[in-house]
């Protein structure tokens, strides 16, 4: 994530909602809108995110806080 200052670059993301062992799947969502995969869904196989010229840059959410 950006720091507080520094340039976004990109402004696309997914997020692992959820997972197949039987099939070796992650079930993910896309930031595009609905009307894209399946219902703004696709699923991605554990092998990709293995392979370090496919996927390298992953991000966790540690810790949510309230702006108000």
């Amino acid at each position: 994530m950006p720091s507080p200052g520094e340039q976004l670059l990109g402004g696309h993301a997914v997020l692992a909602v959820g997972y197949d062992d039987e099939e070796q799947r992650f079930i993910v969502r896309n930031s595009w809108d609905k009307e894209w995969g399946m219902q703004g869904y696709f699923s991605m196989q554990y092998a990709y995110l293995l392979d370090e010229n496919l996927a390298r840059d992953f991000w966790t959410i540690r810790l949510v806080m309230d702006q108000s």
